[in-house]
């Protein structure tokens, strides 16, 4: 099934559960306690490369993504220079299924938390839902929303929603169910166009990063832009919400790490990463889901507290840009992908 972009609007009736499910989830995160399994600082600092797995052809090199199942922690995908997915199992080290269909690298990729689906987004301006069925996972949607490259993907925490942004200056909300585009929103504000977006935890807003510099928060409902942060001097390459919804974390080309605070809406610390006038790239940043610690994927991999920016520590090992990073639960490994076609598990 393809779907071409025509806007159907939110219903009052998906207001009202979006409504619903973020007043619980605030209400749950008010009583959460910090897990004692959590990894200690020692504990990073003495991960090592556990595993290193070379994915994705050869003869056109590179993994641009990646995302680790939010339940079964051995499932992890990835997304290639080579326009392929690949589906690998951690535990057994084997690559479970290859899809193929875009036609330019991808961009994203993303795992459905309940269901035997996951999607993945492209330079080919399209995004593609793959379903899991006797043959294997088959493309069952593509979305063509978009008239630019669709950057990043964001899943709304009802798991019935996905947010995708594009360089075509919009980000679209959609029904998985349906593939229907349900709401299209341009920022003309920005010549560069979007290159990241995640839902805040809650589920009621949501923020995106443009190409030059812009960082904006929209409230989902009214599609209206009810916060700007100024601050970064290049694009706006990743940005991140800690998992209690306080704090959110940005990353551009100009080398900075900044994390604002969402109750009183501004920064509370700076990093530059460029020495002496050495520009340090970077490419995604990741919280852990306790939000004590912040990954940062780049020039190298490294690990940081959270409320300080204090340095963790900094793992090498991959001979080319680091592209994606996520923790594991409670913090207990560490997942990259990098431009040296390695997926690399870190652990003690």
């Amino acid at each position: 099934m393809q779907t071409e972009s025509t806007a159907t609007g939110i219903s009052d009736e998906i207001i009202q559960r979006m409504d619903t499910l973020c007043s619980e989830l605030s209400k749950s995160r008010k009583k959460r306690e910090i897990s004692p399994k959590l990894a200690k600082v020692d504990d990073l600092k003495a991960y090592k490369n556990a595993t290193t797995v070379s994915l994705h052809k050869a003869s056109t090199p590179g993994i641009t993504c990646l995302d680790l199942h939010p339940k079964d922690h051995n499932q992890v995908l990835t997304g290639g220079i080579d326009k392929t997915v690949v589906l690998f199992d951690r535990a057994s080290e084997k690559v479970l299924e290859t899809v193929e269909g875009h036609s330019k690298r991808i961009t994203d990729v993303l795992f459905h938390p309940s269901s035997d689906t996951f999607f993945s987004s492209s330079q080919d301006k399209t995004v593609r839902l793959w379903s899991n069925s006797k043959s294997g996972y088959q493309c069952s949607s593509v979305i063509k929303t978009h008239t630019g490259s669709v950057n990043e993907m964001s899943l709304h925490p009802l798991e019935d929603f996905l947010v995708t942004c594009s360089t075509d200056r919009s980000w679209a909300l959609h029904d998985i169910r349906t593939s229907a585009c349900l709401v299209q929103k341009f920022d003309h504000s920005s010549e560069a166009g979007f290159e990241c977006v995640s839902f805040h935890p809650d589920g009621l807003i949501l923020g995106t990063g443009t190409g030059d510099a812009g960082i904006h928060i929209w409230d989902i409902k009214t599609q209206q832009n009810v916060a700007t942060f100024e601050g970064h001097k290049g694009k706006v390459v990743d940005l991140a919400f800690s998992e209690n919804g306080y704090y959110m974390a940005t990353v551009a080309s100009d080398s900075q790490v900044k994390l604002w605070d969402l109750r009183k809406l501004k920064n509370f610390q700076s990093l530059s990463l460029a020495e002496e006038g050495v520009d340090y790239s970077i490419s995604k940043i990741a919280f852990d889901y306790s939000g004590t610690y912040l990954a940062l994927a780049g020039t190298d991999l490294r690990v940081f507290l959270t409320k300080t920016l204090s340095p963790v520590n900094t793992y090498t090992g991959h001979s080319a840009l680091v592209t994606d990073v996520q923790f594991g639960p409670d913090a207990s490994f560490i997942s990259t992908s990098s431009l040296d076609r390695s997926l690399k598990f870190w652990s003690s």
